[in-house]
């Protein structure tokens, strides 16, 4: 019995002598979110991250964050504005990404009947790079055309569907370039002041082509 005893006593004490390594640190990066709405429609637009309402007063159309900087981790995002029925995607942040997140209106297509609108949340990532240039400006198409015809500074651009064009802004565009679409002007730039970096198009209610223009993260 004693030499039993003495066998647990070893037993447990061998147990408790083995050392505890606490968890090492991990490593994470940090990555960039930006929100923009790009529905065309009247209202403010709700986002959240993670269950938490990004800004209460919401986005109008046309409307964007600035670029937030977050750690490298999994994001739920959902949109809502009145009366589509709230939007959600998840991912996960990429370090040195950016992210952005794009809400606007599709036509869900219904069999035997008319289409249907609904809010959706399209994301966008860009890794890190090198500009081509010191002036810069990032394109996005996001009517529900799939090829936008429209002119930048002169040049004919053929904007692909959710497809991002870099485009570099040289002297040969003037002071103040800007779109046009069918002989109409849609925003006009300052690059005296580089403060808008980034365009997205879309379309309103009526069909009108519409833009958001906003600062973001080109590396």
């Amino acid at each position: 019995m004693m030499a039993f005893l003495l066998l647990t006593r070893f037993a447990w004490a061998q147990q408790s002598e083995i050392p505890t390594v606490p968890p090492l640190p991990v490593a994470v990066g940090k990555g960039h979110i930006q929100f923009v709405n790009a529905t065309g429609r009247e209202g403010d637009l709700l986002y959240s991250v993670n269950g938490e309402v990004l800004s209460r007063k919401g986005y109008s159309s046309g409307r964007s964050s600035g670029p937030i900087r977050v750690r490298e981790r999994p994001l739920k995002i959902a949109a809502s504005l009145s009366p589509f029925k709230e939007a959600e995607l998840q991912f996960g942040v990429k370090s040195d990404h950016l992210h952005l997140i794009i809400a606007r209106i599709e036509l869900e297509e219904k069999k035997d009947k008319p289409p249907v609108e609904k809010l959706v949340l399209d994301l966008l990532e860009f890794p890190p790079g090198k500009a081509t240039s010191p002036s810069v400006l990032l394109v996005i198409q996001m009517t529900n055309v799939p090829v936008l015809n429209v002119t930048f500074g002169g040049l004919s651009l053929a904007l692909n569907h959710s497809e991002p064009e870099v485009i570099s802004v040289t002297n040969s565009m003037g002071l103040f370039p800007s779109f046009v679409f069918r002989n109409t002007t849609l925003e006009t730039f300052n690059y005296h002041e580089a403060d808008r970096k980034a365009v997205v198009l879309f379309t309103d209610k009526a069909g009108g082509l519409r833009t958001a223009s906003f600062g973001t993260v080109l590396h």
